[in-house]
């Protein structure tokens, strides 16, 4: 934060998770564009709320444009990133067992052979040929 002011710039501080934070902006913004809808606004009239605010264009436009496979495919990915580890039990430190494995009372992290299995498994069912970590090479 201190470095984006003496080069002035705005910092933006945010916590860790999945995406940029532009991205997880307009992800709350069309949460809510879908809401005023579902409460019986018209896409053309939120779309026109935030242009007379100054928006390029509205949420539903952006979504047009980006392609509404865009973020369908990212909400896919999401959810099958996590699905497997939570049908497993594996809800993280709470059940000392997330991605890594967590011994009672310690939240160092500790490398799951379960959690390498069902990586392998994904790897083999979608062809996927890890890379020597050393080489970067197949």
């Amino acid at each position: 934060m201190d470095l984006s002011r003496r080069i002035g710039k705005v910092g933006v501080l945010v916590g860790v998770c999945h995406g940029f934070v532009g991205n997880r902006m307009l992800h709350k913004r069309q949460a809510e564009a879908i809401e005023l809808v579902n409460e019986g606004a018209s896409p053309e009239q939120v779309d026109k709320v935030l242009f007379d605010l100054g928006f390029p264009m509205g949420p539903f436009a952006m979504s047009d444009l980006a392609g509404m496979d865009v973020g369908y495919r990212i909400r896919e990915e999401l959810r099958k990133e996590d699905d497997e580890l939570v049908e497993a039990g594996r809800l993280g430190q709470k059940t000392q067992a997330g991605v890594f494995d967590y011994k009672e009372g310690d939240r160092t992290p500790v490398p799951s052979p379960d959690v390498d299995g069902i990586i392998e498994q994904y790897r083999s069912e979608n062809g996927i040929t890890p890379r020597d970590q050393r080489t970067g090479n197949p």
